[in-house]
């Protein structure tokens, strides 16, 4: 995925809104085990539900997820 391509994402589970996006961090703490190190997740910009954080480095323990990003995306597209 580009800088400038967006990730398709379906609209909030809870309120329905399309207004949701990707957003990538660094994490900055005390914590020595992850500090400095990226995380993502999706926010919807509407009511604030977000998945949880989605480092990069422990993105392919739990799945076949090369980074992050795409655990972010397929936790907020996963419905049930």
């Amino acid at each position: 995925m580009s800088l400038t391509e967006q990730p398709n994402l379906k609209p909030c589970p809870f309120c329905g809104s399309t207004d949701v996006s990707l957003k990538s961090c660094k994490y900055d703490d005390a914590s020595l085990y992850v500090s400095g190190e990226r995380y993502h997740y999706v926010e919807c910009m509407d009511c604030d539900s977000q998945t949880g954080q989605c480092f990069d480095e422990d993105a392919p323990h739990f799945g076949e997820f090369k980074d992050g990003k795409e655990m972010a995306i397929f936790k907020w597209n996963m419905r049930k």
